[in-house]
């Protein structure tokens, strides 16, 4: 982990992407919402080295479900 004492680097934040089509879909954006603000930056980070790293690699879809039972989601 770097130091960044000047703030420098921007903090590690999702950026949510949503089609049109599915900006107004009430049922999709219930099933989001709990996920707005609920992710510790090392739990994603846990979950992103799981995916990415040289050995033992996981697909992102288990990494996700892994994700969701840490969080109790």
């Amino acid at each position: 982990m770097l130091a960044d004492p000047k703030g420098a680097i921007p903090g590690y934040d999702a950026i949510l992407m949503v089609s049109p089509r599915r900006a107004h879909d009430d049922r999709f954006l219930r099933a989001i919402k709990p996920l707005v603000g609920h992710i510790p930056v090392e739990a994603m980070r846990e979950a992103n080295y799981m995916v990415d790293r040289d050995t033992d690699k996981t697909s992102p879809e288990a990494a996700a479900r892994w994700l969701e039972k840490k969080l109790g989601l």
